[in-house]
């Protein structure tokens, strides 16, 4: 409809609404008596202020027009100057304004910008223009908020001089999604793979409680290196705190701007609008990327014919629209739509496309696009989820899945075969609990009145059917799962169960759901069973899937409040913690914790295991205050109802060590643990799964502590259990193998350390996904043995890498993403950049005392490199205190013999050598070379570092021959990690040439000066701090030598100013 179409629907409409009901019909006849369109129009429009007199006030279907109505920008608005931005030209008028193209004109920097301008005469009324100036106000600090790297940037905003306010963006130049595939030819899974990126930045900005609601191909900018940006939340709405919808629920049902083709059911009818609509949106751009059509035709057609369909049309799968051709202009000589055309840019031939379409695609697709908002995806997390296991090869869940689906997909992955080693076997305790609560009802309402007792008759044979049923399905568990489980029986039942393929376990499961298809109790009781054993296994993908299907049945048959229910609601929390889903496992399991609190009372066991399972939660994303009272209180109750000697009580125990871990408590970590390991050896026995992580965590203490070669051999020892019990690809195995490799790493074994990263991070990569956060922890612990080796350009990837995933999965305000943030500043100030290690550390440090505390060992490992980079600026004044401080935390925390303590004595050491205090630098180094013999091998790189220090200080207080065997030490062990031409190896040459100059020897310094001052000059740019030094050395030894020429040759040098 055309603005002009508009303005006269609106005012005939008007008229009409001034009539009386029954004189309506009179005045259409009149009105519009040969346009049968526009009669049909304005009827549909009263009809709907009938029934709902705000419709008319603000209509959902008719907001497109209020992206026609915007007026174009007036004659030499171009050459506007706001603040201090020049505009340009017109990049887009719609929504709330104008959008122009601007550069920023004064002297501070040149940069193009993007600007976004309300236009205030289309508003006169002052309630209607104050709406919009609210609305982009929203605008302004929903982009203030977001940060992501396919997110556009907000960079300024403010008001022009007349009042009309305005936003200062990124500007992105690239082009639609839509387009941008089309131009490339992007095959289909090329297409998904682009939009799991998108979906990544959604995902995000909801975890920033931001729904879009306005998704579509030009609000998705794709640049010229393939990277896509989300553009446009002018109509975004916001889920948080300061928001005013927070008062309404969360949701808000006055209806906004909006694009007809893009918008859900629930858009179009003003309903209130979540995260479900941004799937749905998402859903439509991805119909259209894979197949070229929209799912609807809805061009030309009035609003409510669109609307009608949009809320009631399904539509066809893709697969099968591509084989249709469609009218429409796409050019001067191209007036349909043909499957050729189509598969031209995708997959070549339309009966290929078709086939690369047909099944998963299709579901997924579909599933987005379902009419009711709780039958499409959970969240965008997941439908991006679903596209990644549909391009693995892995069962989704669009899918009208069975059993059966699932086993073969299992088996196709696995074609080698696997054994059933490492399946787990779980009783049916929740199914058989709620039978016997339902026996318990029909014995009460049997005491209760002689008049009932027929009834309970009724529903004691009821229950005790519904029993014998749930132990004939617990009875077939057992039969099929305990001769293989790792955590249950003995080693001899065990080893029984090795060899049985886990196809043929999981075919033999899909026939006996199939038996219960007409008994949904106990399907679900099956279901939520092998749910957790998929859990057990680490198979997290499969049990959330398994575990959605139990609750969904469950809440069918028993409603919101029923025991079944919170026990599948707690299974399916601890899972999507385990797969790093935070946000939504807590929902989960506080709906658990409550459910329980209210069937059960205050203290019972499922209340204490909802607790226990809440305190992990908190302790993994870093909230410790939170943690502690919790996982204190679920220990207790658990000793109360089952005594001191449990394995629910070692459980609660694991919690409260990895909190005392988290938050420096190390030594009553240790404590505690062995505690732990001893009470499960008395219930387990040695050979079992618990005992090996019990084994595991203890070494991961001591591995804190840096007492690498007490850890070695418990990983050793918890490994060989796993392995035997669990198997290589279980992640408690895996996750062994990783923390086994840093081991090593601390041990300077660096090329048996590597070797197990990669098998880590293949294995995990393939289990869990690319993008989950325990992947991030192999980047980064891969990351860090490069860096320790001297490789910074190796470990600047996978330090970026780490932080993106867990900027996405965890957030901004998570210790792991402050330590990425860390890592990533250390390694650019090694590369050069120090400007951006500042920020990125000022970022860290941030982050970590917010979280941790001021006293906490992390904030002393970020003061410690912020004051190496004040000591590499030259800056040794500011560096010192940072240094103290650094020192000091990690003394009180760690004693006086531990790594970082022995790294901050030798960046003080250093600083303090620079300020003149040589006697106290030489006592530091002294104690941290100390130090660092006793806890490293001979060889460690570490080390090196230290004697390059302390050999420097040596030469300078008289003691070059201490000094140079200690060089010629670190020069030997630099040479060998890493590679030739590095700028340590640099640094070490020029402090062994200084020493060399000192003992007259000025034919050995000449070179090695000559060569470190070349590569340092190269590698680290003439202010650093140990190039200037190194400048200093050469002059001095060509004054010794009796060269004055050479000498003022680099005295020039070093006095020249530096160039901007």
């Amino acid at each position: 409809m055309s603005p002009k179409r508009w303005q006269h629907v609106k005012g005939l409409l008007d008229q009409a609404l001034q009539h009386r009901p029954a004189a309506r019909g009179a005045f259409l006849d009149q009105a519009c008596p040969a346009d049968r369109e526009l009669r049909a129009e304005l009827e549909s429009l009263i009809a709907a202020y009938d029934s709902d007199p705000s419709f008319i006030e603000s209509p959902a279907i008719a907001a497109v027009a209020a992206e026609e109505i915007v007026p174009s920008p007036q004659p030499g608005e171009t050459a506007r100057r706001i603040g201090p931005y020049q505009l340009l030209h017109v990049v887009a008028s719609g929504g709330m304004g104008t959008v122009f193209r601007a550069v920023r004109a004064d002297d501070a920097y040149r940069k193009d910008v993007a600007i976004k301008l309300i236009r205030a005469e289309p508003y006169a009324d002052p309630h209607r223009r104050e709406e919009l100036a609210r609305r982009f106000r929203t605008e302004r600090q929903t982009l203030a908020n977001l940060d992501h790297p396919n997110v556009a940037r907000l960079l300024d905003g403010g008001s022009t001089e007349d009042g009309e306010p305005y936003l200062v963006m990124e500007y992105v130049e690239g082009q639609s999604i839509d387009a941008y595939c089309d131009a490339h030819r992007l095959t289909t899974t090329q297409r998904l793979e682009l939009f799991r990126t998108v979906c990544a930045a959604v995902h995000y900005a909801h975890q920033n409680l931001v729904v879009h609601r306005d998704l579509k191909p030009s609000n998705i900018l794709v640049t010229r290196v393939g990277a896509p940006k989300l553009l446009d939340f002018g109509i975004a709405k916001l889920l948080g705190p300061d928001s005013s919808a927070l008062a309404g629920g969360l949701t808000v049902t006055a209806a906004q701007p909006l694009t007809p083709a893009y918008a859900s059911p629930e858009q179009v009818r003003g309903q209130p609008v979540t995260t479900a609509s941004d799937v749905y949106s998402l859903g439509v751009i991805l119909y259209e990327l894979l197949t070229g059509h929209r799912p609807y035709r809805l061009a030309n057609l009035p609003p409510h014919d669109a609307a009608r369909i949009i809320c009631e049309q399904e539509p066809p799968p893709p697969s099968t629209v591509v084989t249709r051709s469609e009218p429409i202009e796409l050019d001067a000589t191209q007036s349909a739509l043909t499957p050729e055309l189509v598969s031209r840019t995708r997959e070549g031939r339309p009966e290929r496309l078709r086939r690369r379409l047909a099944g998963d695609v299709d579901m997924i697709v579909l599933k987005a696009l379902r009419k009711e908002p709780q039958r499409r995806y959970a969240s965008v997390e997941q439908f991006a989820e679903d596209i990644r296991r549909h391009l693995a090869g892995l069962p989704v869940l669009a899918r009208r899945d069975t059993l059966a689906y699932r086993a073969s997909k299992f088996v196709r992955r696995h074609r080698l075969g696997v054994t059933a080693a490492a399946l787990v076997f779980v009783s049916l305790s929740a199914g058989v609990a709620g039978t016997a609560w339902q026996a318990w009802v029909a014995g009460k309402q049997r005491d209760a009145a002689q008049a009932n007792l027929q009834r309970a008759q009724q529903a004691e044979t009821q229950a005790a059917a519904e029993a014998a049923t749930a132990r004939s399905v617990s009875k077939f568990l057992e039969e099929l799962f305990y001769v293989a489980d790792p955590f249950q029986g003995s080693s001899l039942t065990r080893s029984r169960g090795a060899g049985v393929p886990v196809g043929e376990i999981l075919e033999r499961g899909a026939q006996k759901i199939a038996e219960l298809k007409d008994q949904p109790a106990q399907q679900a009781a099956l279901l939520h069973a092998i749910g957790r054993i998929y859990g057990r296994l680490g198979e997290h993908e499969q049990a959330a899937e398994l575990l959605t299907q139990a609750l969904e049945i469950r809440r069918r048959l028993h409603g919101e409040e029923h025991a079944d229910v919170a026990s599948t609601l707690a299974s399916l929390g601890r899972v999507l913690s385990d797969r790093g889903e935070y946000v939504e496992a807590e929902r989960t399991l506080r709906e658990a914790l409550a459910m329980r609190q209210r069937l059960l009372g205050p203290e019972h066991g499922d209340v204490a295991a909802a607790l226990n399972d809440l305190a992990h939660l908190a302790v993994a994303t870093g909230r410790y205050d939170e943690a502690e009272p919790l996982v204190q209180q679920a220990l207790e109750m658990y000793r109360r109802l089952y005594g001191d000697e449990h394995e629910y009580v070692a459980m609660a125990l694991g919690n409260l060590i990895e909190l005392y871990r988290e938050t420096n408590r190390l030594e009553q970590a240790v404590r505690t643990q062995q505690q732990a390991l001893e009470l499960l050896r008395r219930v387990h026995g040695q050979d079992h799964p618990d005992v090996a992580i019990s084994l595991h965590n203890l070494a991961s203490l001591l591995f804190a502590q840096g007492r690498y070669d007490e850890a070695e051999p418990l990983y050793r020892e918890a490994l060989e259990t796993h392995l035997r019990l669990l198997g290589p690809e279980h992640p408690e195995t895996v996750y062994t193998l990783s923390n086994l490799a840093a081991t090593l790493e601390g041990q300077g074994r660096f090329d048996q350390a590597e070797e197990l990263y990669g098998q880590v991070l293949e294995r995990q990569r393939r289990l869990l996904g690319r993008d989950h956060p325990t992947v991030a922890d192999t980047l980064n612990n891969l990351g860090h043995l490069h860096y320790v080796r001297g490789r910074y350009s190796d470990a600047l990837p996978l330090f970026r890498e780490a932080l993106d995933i867990r900027r996405q999965r965890l957030g901004e305000q998570h210790a792991y993403t402050a330590l990425s943030y860390h890592n990533l500043a250390s390694t650019l100030n090694l590369l050069g950049d120090s400007d951006t290690a500042l920020e990125l550390f000022a970022k860290a440090l941030e982050i970590r005392r917010t979280l941790l505390g001021e006293r906490h060992p992390a904030v002393a490992e970020t003061l410690n490199n912020l004051g190496g980079i004040r000591y590499a600026q030259g800056d040794f004044h500011a560096a010192e205190p940072l240094l103290r401080e650094a020192l000091d935390i990690r003394r009180a925390a760690f004693g006086p013999e531990h790594p970082d303590v022995a790294a901050s004595l030798n960046g003080l050491g250093a600083v303090l050598a620079e300020l003149g205090d040589l006697p106290t630098a030489e006592e530091l180094l002294r104690e941290a070379v100390a130090i660092q013999r006793s806890l490293w091998p001979q060889g460690h790189p570490t080390l090196a570092g230290t004697l390059t220090v302390f050999g420097g200080v040596l030469t300078r207080a008289g003691k070059a021959a201490e000094a140079e065997p200690l060089l010629r030490e670190a020069l030997g062990i630099r040479q060998q990690a890493m590679p030739a031409g590095h700028w340590l190896i640099a640094n070490t040459s020029s402090a062994l040439g200084a020493c060399l100059t000192t003992l007259q020897r000025f034919e050995e310094a000449e070179p090695l000066l000559l060569d470190g001052y070349a590569a340092l000059q190269a590698q680290r740019g003439p202010r650093d701090q140990r190039t200037r030094q190194t400048l200093d050395r050469l002059i001095a030894l060509y004054e010794a030598w009796g060269k004055p020429e050479r000498a003022a040759e680099y005295r020039a040098l070093r006095d020249a100013p530096p160039s901007p």
